[in-house]
């Protein structure tokens, strides 16, 4: 259960363009407000008895204009061109030691 609703917020809050610690409040009151499908009622319904009233920017049309598909695949391609790269430290100053602990007491 905790990992499910791990995954739904960590979701929701990428889904924000500001600062996760900005746009958690927000997300957190989505989460409790939507409604569980398997359960047909939201989690405030379920502790509270009736459902919760939310905020007019839950509901506020998106002031960004839809994006042109040819100018999205763009950007895309221009993201995916220039991948970041990940630099794995080399196995030489790794700290952890070569033969596991239990081993040693068989020895």
């Amino acid at each position: 259960m905790v990992e499910r609703l791990h995954r739904t917020l960590k979701q929701a809050i990428r889904c924000h363009d500001t600062k996760w610690t900005e746009s958690l409040p927000v997300v957190l009151l989505g989460v409790r407000a939507c409604i569980k499908e398997d359960l047909n009622a939201s989690c405030a319904e379920m502790v509270f008895g009736k459902t919760i009233v939310l905020p007019g920017e839950f509901f506020e049309p998106s002031s960004q204009t839809p994006t042109d598909p040819s100018e999205f695949l763009l950007r895309l391609r221009e993201t995916f061109r220039n991948p970041a790269s990940i630099i794995h430290l080399p196995h030489v100053s790794c700290t952890h030691p070569s033969k596991p602990a239990l081993m040693s007491l068989l020895e």
